[in-house]
């Protein structure tokens, strides 16, 4: 299934952030605020985000920056728990080789 990404200036893009202040509805991220610009008119995605968790969301995905653009994935990790999750992206992690996507669907078990 394809995930809808939203444009940094759309009203609902923070509400999902762990940084996002529910009382004055902005971003509490002292790096967004000195770098509102970038975001929303540069990188036109927010690399400060910090997605909220719930107890169904046991997933992992790192990364791979070059310099202040978002690159290919290196991990993908899904499992039937937090700690499972964590623990075998820990794993994942470890084998990287550097040269290789790592992607790993949910496990059995």
């Amino acid at each position: 299934m394809a995930e809808i990404i939203l444009h940094p200036c759309h009203p609902d893009y923070c509400k999902e952030c762990v940084f996002y202040g529910s009382s004055n509805g902005g971003c509490q991220s002292e790096d967004y605020i000195q770098n509102s610009y970038k975001v929303n008119c540069v990188w036109h995605y927010c690399k400060y985000k910090r997605k909220r968790h719930t107890e169904s969301d046991n997933l992992i995905e790192i990364w791979e920056y070059e310099g202040d653009r978002k690159g290919r994935c290196i991990c993908k990790v899904k499992e039937d728990t937090e700690i499972a999750c964590y623990q075998r992206a820990i794993e994942m992690l470890e084998s990287y080789s550097g040269k290789e996507i790592v992607r790993h669907g949910k496990r059995a078990g």
